[in-house]
């Protein structure tokens, strides 16, 4: 019913993954060159910031209605820029 929207919306998702991706492949090339990682330790590192991300979701989820939305998102953006 709302062409606009679903148009916005599928644009934004869209750009969004193209950003997620070169953000992986930038993070990937920096494993391998300037920490010398090799493919099995660059895997590893991506999957537990993978599960790790995940895990923040679902506190996020858990405390919102405890501690309001705002509160759980900065306490994460806090955690991300500290790692």
């Amino acid at each position: 019913p709302h062409r606009r929207s679903g148009l916005v919306l599928a644009v934004t998702v869209l750009c969004w993954s193209l950003a997620q991706n070169s953000l992986w492949g930038v993070s990937g090339r920096i494993g391998l060159t300037q920490a010398g990682l090799g493919d099995a330790a660059l895997g590893a590192v991506f999957a537990v910031a993978l599960g790790a991300g995940l895990v923040g979701v679902l506190v996020a989820g858990a405390l919102g209605p405890r501690l309001g939305r705002a509160m759980p998102v900065g306490a994460g953006t806090v955690l991300i820029a500290g790692c």
